[in-house]
């Protein structure tokens, strides 16, 4: 054989090998999924949270004999979360066009074309939820969403950007990242505000079940010459405008009974011994000889219904004195001064003296609002 020839069967046999080598190391690649989201209900560092995990598969998952996984890596260069608190029951798959059943166990598998179910939680240095379809079980192609709940998931404790990555066997897998930031802390000032106000109230008004008989200011209450057995009323507006979380309570005191300069008093209601308690009925002075307390009295009344155990009811009354409060309106939070039992009261002061009363032209007291409020 010439030299010719055997070049020419070199090269042939030459050419034959190349092609097979060329085709036995050719690269495969995984299908990129459409579309892969991972959204946290908290991006704060090191915070337990909770994330949804959302991708559209281009390719179905499942084989036709074995069961195909779906991997769900939190950082996986670093390992950075934490899931040791999570468990499998912490995690749902689903899917809103359905095609997907979500199964407890691989127990549970019942023989339906298209259960899944969570196969392990993973955690150290790799942190990751496995899912894994039930033999011979096939998840069409589509748009999946695994929720990670019960605040398990803890996000690094650096601020940075971090991979979540979706692999497994499925033919599938990519990318996503979610950020860790800092949370901002926002913070404002509103300033306190109260005001109180105390208005006149005009003769023939009603205060409580009664009418007025005599007109009042903001600053004085004036009943004249009072009549033996006949009640005089007087009343006054109480209105307070606040911003107070916990609200407020206005209460009223006396310095002393109406008193005379010659030492004459028309005394608590009633007969001298003051209702601290809860009001009653107004009753007339029982008018007993020798004893002045029962001579005449003065009470008080008020229109707030929402006073602890409505107090004052309806033509109910209490007396005052120097060492003790009554409260005439109340209220558990913020309020605007015009709305009743909230804001705003009417305040009723009744008198009414028997004959036995002591003559004098100059009966008077101090009456002392007091409004506190609790911010």
């Amino acid at each position: 054989m010439s030299s010719r020839v055997i070049s020419a069967a070199i090269i042939i046999a030459m050419v034959g090998w190349i092609f097979p080598a060329f085709q036995l190391f050719t690269p495969t690649y995984a299908s990129q999924l459409n579309s892969v989201s991972a959204t946290a209900s908290s991006s704060a560092p090191s915070i337990a949270t909770n994330y949804m995990v959302r991708f559209t598969t281009v390719n179905a998952i499942g084989q036709a004999v074995t069961a195909s996984t779906t991997r769900i890596t939190f950082d996986p260069q670093g390992g950075l979360f934490d899931l040791t608190a999570l468990t499998n029951g912490n995690v749902t798959v689903s899917r809103l066009t359905g095609g997907l059943t979500q199964v407890a166990a691989f127990g549970s598998c019942s023989g339906a074309v298209s259960e899944m179910y969570v196969s392990q939680v993973v955690a150290g240095a790799s942190d990751y939820v496995e899912l894994l379809t039930c033999p011979g079980d096939i998840i069409a192609a589509g748009t999946i969403t695994v929720n990670i709940a019960g605040a398990h998931a803890v996000n690094p404790s650096a601020s940075g950007s971090y991979v979540v990555r979706i692999n497994g066997t499925m033919a599938d897998s990519a990318d996503t990242r979610v950020a860790i930031i800092n949370q901002v802390a926002m913070t404002g000032i509103v300033d306190t505000n109260l005001t109180f106000t105390i208005a006149t109230v005009a003769s023939s008004s009603p205060v409580n079940g009664d009418t007025t008989s005599t007109s009042s200011t903001a600053t004085a209450i004036g009943f004249g010459t009072l009549s033996v057995g006949t009640s005089s009323v007087a009343a006054q507006d109480v209105s307070v405008s606040t911003n107070a979380l916990n609200g407020f309570s206005v209460t009223v005191t006396e310095n002393q009974d109406l008193t005379s300069a010659n030492g004459a008093t028309i005394n608590a209601f009633k007969d001298g011994n003051a209702v601290t308690g809860s009001p009653t009925a107004w009753t007339a002075p029982v008018g007993t000889i020798g004893s002045p307390n029962t001579y005449g009295h003065m009470g008080i009344t008020s229109e707030d219904v929402s006073l602890p155990g409505d107090d004052f009811g309806s033509q109910l009354y209490a007396g005052l004195s120097s060492t003790s409060t009554r409260t005439i309106l109340f209220h558990t939070g913020p309020a605007d001064g015009t709305t009743a039992n909230i804001g705003k009261t009417r305040v009723g002061f009744r008198i009414q003296v028997s004959a036995l009363q002591e003559a004098a032209s100059d009966y008077t007291n101090q009456i002392t609002y007091v409004c506190t409020s609790t911010f």
